[in-house]
Formats: C-alpha cells, structure tokens, sequence
C-alpha cells in the first residue's frame, strides 16, 4: 500500500505542514496524526470546476478561474463569462492573500453534469465577486447552497437541490443529526 504522502501527491501540489501526537478526551484512543498537507486545490485533469465551501457566506472565484473558463467557453461555442462592476465593492477575507477587494463580480452559464434522472446536462448560472490576481478557483458559498436549497451526502459524493416540497428523510436506525445554523 502506498504510503499517505506518495498516495496524496499523487492527486494535489501539497507541501507538508507539521506531524503531532492528538490526546482526545479517551486517553485510550490516542493516535498519531499523521502529516497535514497545505493543498492547492485544483483539477487533476485539465479543465475547471466549482467547489463547495460550506463556511463562506457568498460565492467568489478568481481571475484566473474567470480566465479558465472563457477559454472553455469559447473552445465549446458556449457564452463566455458577463463581467458588471459592482455597485459596492466588497471586501472578503479568509481566501487568497489577505483581505482583497472585489469590485466587478462575473456570472458564468455551467454545465452541471450527471444529473440524475437523464444523461443531458443541466445549465445554470454561477455568479460571485471577483478577487483581482487571484489564483481562487469558484466557491459556492451558503447564501446560494441555502437559496437552491441544497443537501450534501458527503459518503455518496451527491448534491442534492430540492423542489419546492417540504423534504422527507428517511434515516437509518442509529442516526445523529444536528442543527448548523
């Protein structure tokens, strides 16, 4: 078996951070952690994606990734990104270098692919500010994960976007749920 750095730099550009020793409350338990990897989180293969980012208030996505996929666009014949300066810039911290100030956001039409039921493809709308020199790829952040009224199944690499019915779920025997918001 491949060890967890060759395994892991096989997916993502990383670098290791520090290797420690956790105690949690059962003392029992205790195992070693082992490195912790600072990520560059992009695609294996070519091309672009968005990412889920759970704990950012509002979708953002950097030139670059702007960059990335007007040259998609424009390969498939598909619109390419609309650019509008923004009323008021925004200022957004926690991603990228520092705290940056957003002033034009840009909206893209995406392809969502494997819906299910049906092999067509969904078209959508992404839009979010725009960090200037920004090497950030697109985050869907909560305002819109809550708008389209998303579920994450995280063990079944799923993203659900609910109709307008109250939803019903059906959980196993043993299940824990909790309040987040």
């Amino acid at each position: 078996m491949p060890s967890q750095t060759a395994l892991a730099s096989s997916s993502y550009p990383m670098w290791v951070v520090k290797e420690e020793t956790t105690a949690p409350l059962d003392k029992a338990r205790a195992f070693p952690i082992n490195p912790a990897f600072l990520v560059k989180t992009r695609m294996k293969k070519p091309g672009s994606s968005l990412l889920i980012d759970t704990g950012s208030p509002t979708n953002v996505q950097g030139e670059d990734f702007i960059e990335e996929l007007r040259r998609a666009a424009a390969a498939a014949g598909a619109p390419t990104p609309r650019i509008n300066r923004r009323k008021n810039p925004m200022r957004l911290g926690g991603i990228g270098a520092g705290v940056q100030e957003a002033t034009h956001d840009a909206t893209h039409t995406v392809g969502l692919p494997k819906q299910l039921p049906g092999p067509v493809p969904v078209w959508a709308d992404f839009a979010g500010p725009t960090l200037p020199n920004s090497d950030v790829p697109g985050f869907i952040g909560q305002n819109t994960l809550k708008q389209r009224r998303a579920v994450i199944d995280c063990y079944n690499g799923m993203l659900y976007f609910l109709g307008p019915a109250s939803p019903q779920f059906i959980l196993p025997l043993e299940s824990r749920t909790s309040h987040t918001a």
